[in-house]
């Protein structure tokens, strides 16, 4: 018998140990400051960047978040839409596009492991989630398992 998760998987631990090491590096920046800031690279080019990675994540963050709520309402697997194209796109969107984009603001190369700490995190604790998935869905999840990247999104298979 499947054992019932939580809506958010193993987001909630992704969120806190993410939390803490945030805090974490944050206090070493500043202890060590100005030692890990950046600043071969103008202020405003990593600000332009931030928000262009930030204009891509948030968005993939709202789609995500409908798209999880609406299937776990409903006890789908959720294949289509932004799922198409990304297993994980919740986790994938803070690893690769929201946060980095955040940490742009900061100018802080200490702060710049975070995304990297984020994402071994994540394939750590991401097999429990997909262990459940496999046990609700059985092959429709393995299929999709073995078709889909974990958390980067292939875009280019939205255009196929």
């Amino acid at each position: 018998m499947t054992q019932q998760m939580a809506i958010w998987g193993i987001g909630l631990k992704f969120a806190l140990f993410s939390l803490l090491y945030f805090i974490c590096a944050l206090i070493v920046h500043f202890v060590f400051y100005p030692f890990f800031v950046i600043e071969k690279i103008p202020y405003t080019l990593l600000v332009a960047a931030g928000i262009v990675l930030m204009g891509i994540g948030i968005p993939i963050w709202i789609i995500s978040v409908k798209a999880v709520v609406k299937g776990f309402s409903e006890g789908i697997l959720v294949t289509e839409g932004i799922y198409a194209i990304c297993r994980h796109p919740l986790y994938g969107q803070a690893i690769f596009y929201t946060f980095p984009g955040l940490l742009m603001f900061f100018k802080s190369y200490i702060l710049f492991t975070l995304p990297l700490f984020m994402y071994f995190l994540f394939r750590i604790l991401i097999s429990a989630e997909e262990k459940y998935l496999q046990e609700k869905f059985g092959n429709a999840f393995v299929y999709y398992m073995n078709s889909v990247n974990m958390s980067f999104p292939k875009f280019w298979k939205m255009f196929k």
